[in-house]
């Protein structure tokens, strides 16, 4: 089992023995999101966050976990935007 196997079958084990502890519910999410299961982490994050809404660590996690989700969007709608305006000089 490699590390992310590991902190997975951690945090399932730390969510058995307690479903409200906002660090296992977030290093949850934090596994998710190295396994590319971007909105299953988000949905971790911000349970973790209903569950401790001044935790810091889940807050910057989270951000992150959003802007990686959009910056495709963004980098297409940047290069899109781009066009145009130099299409109008």
């Amino acid at each position: 089992m490699d590390g992310t196997g590991r902190l997975k079958s951690e945090s399932r084990r730390l969510l058995a023995e307690d479903d409200r502890d906002s660090e296992s519910v977030s290093l949850l999410a934090f596994v998710l999101t190295h396994q590319n299961r971007l909105f299953e982490a988000e949905v971790a994050y911000r349970r973790a966050l209903d569950l401790a809404p001044n935790y810091g660590l889940a807050h910057q996690n989270l951000g992150s976990l959003l802007i990686q989700m959009d910056a495709p969007k963004r980098h297409g709608a940047r290069s899109s935007a781009r066009g145009r305006w130099h299409a109008g000089v």
